[in-house]
């Protein structure tokens, strides 16, 4: 991990990063909470899960919006996860916040259970530079 992160501030949370590895999430997690608010049939879901997280920008938007009470993040890549380590501790999510290295799935416990998934696919958003 950098030693010089870049810090994300949506709301109350304070979302840490390397601007080296951001693939675009920040940029999308407004609408991805604005079409959550807008579209879905619950107010809060007891538990979210970013599968492809990165650095959580979306994950860690909904839970500053209360629209989800705990979030699950999932990544391949352990830097990513080294951030959302950071954003866990410096707010004081470790009650509300887990995380796992994963590919794809493979390593999230079975025990885990989520009633909302929300994802960015890798480099999604800079193959699609329409913004």
């Amino acid at each position: 991990m950098s030693d010089k992160l870049t810090i994300w501030k949506y709301k109350n949370i304070s979302v840490y990063y390397d601007e080296k590895y951001e693939g675009g999430g920040r940029y999308l997690a407004l609408p991805f909470v604005n079409f959550i608010k807008n579209c879905l049939p619950n107010d809060c879901y007891v538990k979210a899960f970013e599968w492809c997280a990165g650095f959580g920008f979306i994950g860690f938007a909904l839970l500053s919006e209360g629209i989800c009470d705990n979030l699950c993040l999932g990544d391949i890549n352990p830097l990513a996860l080294e951030c959302v380590n950071a954003t866990i501790s410096k707010n004081r999510l470790k009650d509300k916040v887990s995380y796992y290295l994963s590919d794809n799935l493979q390593a999230i416990p079975s025990k885990e259970r989520f009633d909302l998934v929300v994802a960015n696919p890798p480099n999604f958003y800079l193959q699609n530079p329409v913004r």
